[in-house]
């Protein structure tokens, strides 16, 4: 009995021959001298096939047939239907102190502060640095 690594090595051997063989036109002579090995090879390509075809023709017959498409069905309504609210303030949203359409002069004085260079100067290096972003390289 041979051992693994010699089988390896002579299946190694083959397939090198027979890779020559074919790149050297000499496919004949090559069947000729291993015969054995070439009808060994033959046979498992063809059992292989075999095998791969019956198991799609199993697989294919024994599958299961495809059920029909289910239909939608809509249950009948216990109630009718409530539209949902527009998006917007809920009802139990309650604002706490009165809402004013106009500042008056002491909000104005408490709340707005009026921007001097340094600010203007920033914002706009900031807002061209955002439109630097978004233009990219377009022409």
């Amino acid at each position: 009995m041979k051992s693994i690594l010699t089988v390896f090595d002579d299946v190694k051997n083959f397939f090198s021959d027979l890779s020559f063989a074919i790149g050297h036109g000499n496919l004949k002579e090559f069947s000729q001298n291993h015969k054995p090995q070439m009808l060994t090879l033959c046979g498992s390509i063809c059992g292989f096939v075999v095998v791969m075809l019956l198991l799609s023709v199993i697989l294919s017959v024994s599958s299961k047939p495809k059920t029909n498409k289910l239909e939608n069905i809509i249950p009948p309504l216990e109630e009718p239907l409530i539209m949902p609210k527009e998006p917007g303030i809920s009802d139990s949203f309650q604002y706490y102190r009165e809402q004013k359409d106009a500042w008056t002069k002491e909000d104005v004085d408490r709340w707005f502060v009026a921007p001097d260079d340094s600010m203007i100067v920033e914002i706009e290096e900031a807002n061209n640095t955002i439109i630097s972003d978004i233009l990219g390289v377009a022409p």
